[in-house]
């Protein structure tokens, strides 16, 4: 365009006329997301795109016709609008010119970013027109809470792991959902999106790369937001570990809020038990696993009385046959 072309010409003239098109044109600033391709962002647009047959290729532009084009299917995004900004008759602009002609515009912040490759945050003083990063510097001051928002984020994303967050953390809270439904008179804490969000910032406090999350102890700040009160009431109402006639103790598992929690046990330790057990006072039964002496399973089931009825007879002829040795009732 006529203005490109003018780049070439006197460069002083030109400086002095971008200039005062800047003042009268300040809406149509466009920065370049990125130097290998077309596409740029500019203030309250979605998708702007330099027109191919420009030759400024700069990093900061001010465009004096802005078109909105219907996308072809080559250039639509998958799930993108049908229209398209085109940015022609473009020139370069130089931050400091707008510092100099707009500063009402200017915003300038510290902002962090996650570098993958050094799995770490990172601060860096951003320079910003009408919200469109102008310039950025590396900064060493890293203000702890947007380190911690960034570095949640990243492992709610599942970037990042925090490696005590694990089975025993996530049964703790199945064990209190399973509570909390069960007995909502107690209005205990469900362990919802929010509250895990604010659990994991407690986790991570302080810290700005992936290498100290290692050692972050979880289980304890997952419990700390229950009282002790609370937290007594799920040991005793949903424990870990069920003591069997045989004098055994069945592991349970607490899967999901929503499922039966499990436990399993070799048929001989299950003999004296009649009825199917239960946890949370008796308001919810157990989901068994009964094995046989060979540690395979012969049946599940949530109606253990039902089992020695109906299926148990069958079970031992068959395997007290096979395992003449075992104790058969």
């Amino acid at each position: 365009g006529a203005l490109a072309d003018m780049e070439g010409s006197n460069i002083h003239q030109v400086e002095d006329l971008v200039k005062c098109l800047l003042v009268a044109y300040f809406d149509r600033v466009a920065v370049r997301r990125d130097g290998k391709n077309l596409l740029c962002a500019m203030s309250g647009q979605r998708r702007v795109e330099l027109d191919h047959r420009s030759r400024v290729r700069r990093h900061i532009l001010l465009a004096l016709d802005v078109r909105e084009l219907e996308a072809t299917p080559r250039s639509r995004p998958a799930a993108g609008s049908a229209v398209r900004t085109v940015l022609s008759l473009v020139s370069g602009v130089e931050p400091e010119w707008l510092e100099e002609l707009l500063p009402e515009r200017i915003a300038e912040t510290t902002e962090v970013e996650w570098n993958v490759a050094e799995q770490a945050v990172e601060s860096h003083l951003v320079m910003r027109y009408d919200g469109l990063a102008i310039g950025s510097q590396p900064s060493p001051r890293i203000d702890a809470g947007a380190a911690e928002t960034l570095l949640v984020d990243c492992i709610e994303r599942g970037e990042i792991t925090l490696d005590s967050w694990d089975e025993e953390v996530e049964e703790w809270i199945n064990r209190t959902r399973l509570l909390a439904a069960l007995y909502p008179e107690r209005n205990l804490l469900r362990y919802d999106a929010d509250d895990l969000r604010l659990l994991r910032l407690e986790i991570v406090a302080g810290a700005t790369r992936a290498s100290h999350l290692r050692k972050r102890p979880c289980l304890h700040h997952v419990q700390s937001a229950l009282s002790w009160n609370d937290q007594e009431f799920v040991r005793q109402m949903a424990p870990t570990r069920l003591l069997l006639p045989s004098g055994r103790r069945m592991q349970i598992h607490y899967d999901r809020p929503d499922a039966p929690p499990r436990g399993r046990a070799v048929l001989q330790d299950l003999y004296d038990l009649r009825a199917t057990p239960t946890v949370a006072g008796g308001r919810q039964k157990l989901l068994i696993e009964i094995l046989g002496p060979n540690f395979r399973p012969v049946q599940v089931t949530a109606d253990l009385a039902g089992f020695w009825r109906t299926t148990y007879p069958e079970v031992k002829k068959e395997l007290k046959r096979r395992y003449p040795k075992h104790e058969w009732r």
